[in-house]
């Protein structure tokens, strides 16, 4: 061994002796620690927008136990309120997102609707959702379309390409929109000859004709007609609005619509009334007989006192009803939706105990006062040429001659 290397060995041993360790060997990839990934928790909550389909809104399913559903809450439980009007709504509701979705069903039973109040919390695969104009909508999904004998409040819209879906309409914008089981419900087929279509101008679709806006529709009260329901006037015209037959003035008018009876049309009126106690709103048929208009029910649907109100933690002013009517030959069965506001927002929106008024064998009947005035411009804006009060047997004044 060379002078050298000798020398190289004894420096080492001395550096070992010193408490030095030699370098370590290299690490090889079997001896690199291995990075261990959790399995994911049980439960992963989806994020909104969520989207809208018939059988619910998101992870927010028709049918599933309101139990379920107050446990998956990604906020973990806050508890279910029971909204209880006697003869108005009984529901135990889960207020969920931020208050922007209302889950809802009989009393701790199984959800029965989904009401989306919120505009960034859900949408429909046409991309609607609150906030959306009444021209998107109509643009995405039609003109509305309900079962010929389900007549509603214009702010209600639905649509043949959202079965179970309805949108609430307020100033042009969709305020709400609902999610509950479609009406599968049919009725026996009816022979019907009556031919409905109407001349210029067309008739308005139910979605946002409020506001004073004035709506017409095809009839066969007698013959065949239209009806033209203006701010609080009601105006039966003939069908090519050549003649005016009669007109009533109707206060608190909600709507004023034409369903088909045994043999000839009837129109079917919901009006309400309010003061700060109470708020009450009824329904009556009218017929169209000796061309004048002659009512052959009337009938108390919904009234909400300020007591009563008190039980929801609610007044009366902040309260409202967007009421439906389903026409059958024995009766009519009323439901829909009530509003709880809070301020200028939407609270609740939650479907209405149903309710059916039994038609009796009528006896008599009492005829409606004409009117004339109030919303007469409003009637000849929808195409009404002669807002001539009638005459006092109820027929049309002549039209004086040129």
């Amino acid at each position: 061994m060379s002078a050298r290397r000798l020398a190289l060995a004894v420096a080492a041993s001395a550096i070992a002796a010193c408490g030095h360790p030699p370098p370590p060997p290299p690490v090889t990839d079997d001896a690199r620690p291995r990075r261990v990934i959790e399995p994911p928790p049980d439960e992963v909550h989806a994020l909104p927008p969520f989207a809208i389909r018939p059988d619910g809104v998101g992870p927010y399913r028709l049918d599933a136990p309101l139990s379920t559903v107050l446990a998956a809450l990604p906020s973990g439980p806050r508890g279910v309120a029971v909204l209880d009007l006697p003869g108005v709504v009984r529901l135990s509701v889960i207020r969920a997102e931020d208050d922007k979705l209302i889950v809802g069903g009989e009393p701790m039973a199984t959800t029965s609707f989904v009401a989306v109040v919120g505009g960034d919390v859900a949408r429909t695969e046409h991309e609607l959702a609150v906030g959306s104009t009444a021209d998107e909508l109509r643009a995405a999904l039609g003109a509305p379309a309900a079962p010929v004998d389900l007549l509603a409040d214009p702010r209600l819209g639905r649509f043949p390409g959202a079965p179970g879906v309805r949108f609430l309409v307020e100033r042009d914008r969709v305020a709400a929109i609902v999610v509950a089981p479609p009406d599968t419900s049919t009725l026996a087929p009816v022979v019907d000859t009556c031919d409905r279509t109407v001349a210029e101008p067309p008739a308005s679709g139910r979605v946002a004709v409020r506001d004073g806006r004035p709506s017409a529709r095809g009839a066969c009260l007698a013959g065949r007609e239209r009806v033209v329901v203006a701010g609080e006037q009601v105006v039966v015209t003939s069908a090519d609005l050549a003649q005016r037959i009669t007109a009533a003035a109707v206060p608190g008018l909600v709507f004023a619509e034409p369903a088909r009876g045994e043999g000839k049309d009837e129109l079917v009126v919901v009006r309400g009334e309010r003061s700060p106690a109470k708020a009450t709103w009824w329904v009556s048929t009218w017929r169209l007989e000796g061309g004048r208009l002659s009512r052959g029910l009337e009938e108390v649907l919904y009234e909400i006192t300020a007591a009563s109100a008190q039980w929801i933690g609610a007044r009366v002013a902040e309260l409202d009803l967007a009421l439906e009517v389903a026409v059958r030959p024995d009766a009519l069965v009323a439901g829909g939706l009530l509003l709880a506001r809070a301020g200028d927002r939407l609270r609740d929106v939650v479907p209405l105990v149903p309710v059916t008024v039994a038609r009796r064998r009528r006896t008599a009947v009492v005829p409606v006062t004409p009117g004339g005035g109030g919303d007469a411009r409003d009637a000849k804006d929808a195409g009404v040429t002669d807002a001539t009060p009638p005459t006092r047997d109820g027929r049309p004044r002549p039209k004086p001659e040129d």
